[in-house]
């Protein structure tokens, strides 16, 4: 803790800036921000100061002013009897999200969230009139960096900026964590219409394994459009815009690491229908990035509404992944075709298919089945109704392994016949722990 200098007098509570640097060069060890506590004391958890430089120093200081933005007006034209062009003058410090209603309540997302231009400048976003919306506005976001824990905890609602976007995610370290050694690290990505918070309410299998494991755990929140949460894990057509979710994982990633001491041979990502479409994704657009991808209730193609399937581009190269699919699931139809919401989506198979393909295996596997017949089953998102207290029910669980790949590689395709569209949990009666088999595939695997 530093004592704040009579020339320098923020009130408690106040934000600063600091930075640790090299006494004798003035060369940048590490910075962040933090606020002023009560005494008129800074305090910086976790901060470590290595043994060379022999001598170092901190620098406290306030945040330099935001840069001048007029107030937020909102100018609307119409362009045709059903295309309104919406336009605003943006700041580079905030992002922005144009919100629509019926009402002036209930206000939702019109469209993903806008990063400003460069410098600032104008911002416009065409909608069409048709959609029922009678009122808009636009939501403007301050962009900042929360501080990266560095010990031990569950921690939620941290904030980064990414291209000029505000993203979240939420933090588990375990208690074992070591900033001496390496650290096995792991994204896991909900799915459509969820949320990091959400999803990890629904999984507390899941941090707990973590916990065991000594892993560090991150849940990052996707972008939230006129369609709900969910993450864009394909490529774009001409003259389209999305949120590009893979720089902002791989930011996530080096901004963890500058703080955390990150094993960068051991990270893996995985993720539960949207999360895991996302991680094929990652499998083809980062290279040298991850050991290991795990896809639950995903799909390798999906027409993205145009009405033809596009799949995902090739992978960038040899990969161990682990796949689950239920053949119960209509939000991902295990065998193909017209999902419940009207999107068409591949086989699950084909998606072992691929991983099989760019991992160069033989086309010998093993299967194993285990049959499970209980009651209380746990469907979420499915073909059938649920069951009641006491009805039993069969469930196989198909095990499918292809070790006979490139070195280090393997892929393991899991079906259950029960259970529909869901990560399965140990309370779920369905005889798998999705949790467990997922940390396990992860823990096996490191790059060379």
């Amino acid at each position: 803790m530093i004592r704040r200098p009579q020339q320098f007098k923020p009130a408690t509570g106040t934000l600063v800036d600091w930075r640790l640097e090299n006494a004798a060069n003035g060369v940048l060890i590490t910075s962040g921000t933090t606020v002023v506590g009560a005494d008129d004391l800074v305090s910086v958890a976790g901060l470590r100061i290595p043994r060379d430089p022999g001598r170092a120093r901190v620098i406290i200081a306030l945040p330099p002013p935001a840069p001048f933005c007029n107030a937020l007006t909102l100018y609307a034209r119409l362009l045709t009897n059903s295309m309104l062009e919406l336009r605003w003058e943006a700041c580079t410090n905030y992002d922005y999200q144009l919100e629509a209603s019926l009402t002036l309540t209930n206000w939702r997302n019109a469209g993903p969230p806008l990063a400003a231009p460069p410098g600032g400048g104008w911002l416009t976003n065409l909608v069409s009139t048709t959609n029922r919306a009678a009122f808009f506005r636009v939501r403007a976001d301050l962009l900042t960096n929360s501080i990266v824990p560095s010990t031990p905890g569950n921690y939620t609602n941290l904030f980064m900026t990414a291209d000029g976007l505000l993203r979240n995610y939420r933090l588990m370290i375990p208690t074992n964590y070591n900033p001496a050694v390496s650290n096995a690290f792991a994204f896991v990505l909900h799915g459509h219409g969820q949320t990091a918070d959400s999803f990890a309410a629904l999984h507390p299998a899941l941090l707990a394994d973590a916990q065991t494991n000594g892993l560090i755990l991150a849940l990052p929140n996707s972008t939230d459009d006129e369609r709900g949460t969910g993450w864009n894990n394909f490529d774009l057509e001409p003259g389209q815009y999305v949120v590009n979710d893979v720089s902002f994982l791989t930011a996530l990633i080096e901004q963890l690491d500058a703080t955390l001491t990150l094993d960068r041979r051991r990270l893996y990502a995985g993720g539960f229908s949207s999360g895991g479409v996302m991680c094929h994704y990652l499998g083809a657009r980062t290279t040298n990035l991850f050991a290991a991808l795990a896809m639950v209730e995903a799909s390798i193609g999906t027409a993205k509404g145009t009405g033809t399937i596009a799949t995902n581009p090739p992978a960038a190269g040899p990969m161990p992944v682990f796949l689950l699919n239920c053949t119960n699931s209509c939000t991902r139809p295990y065998y193909g075709g017209v999902s419940s919401d009207g999107t068409l989506v591949t086989a699950a198979i084909d998606a072992a298919r691929y991983w099989t393909n760019a991992n160069v295996c033989a086309a010998a596997m093993t299967a194993v089945t285990n049959t499970i017949v209980s009651s209380n089953i746990f469907r979420f998102e499915s073909c059938g109704k649920q069951l009641g207290p006491s009805q039993s029910q069969t469930n196989q669980v198909i095990t499918q392994r292809w070790a006979s790949c490139t070195p280090g590689t393997e892929v393991i395709f899991v079906t259950l016949t029960d259970g529909g569209h869901v990560w399965p949990d140990p309370g779920d009666n369905l005889g798998f722990d999705a949790n467990a088999e997922v940390l396990r595939l992860f823990l096996a695997h490191s790059r060379p």
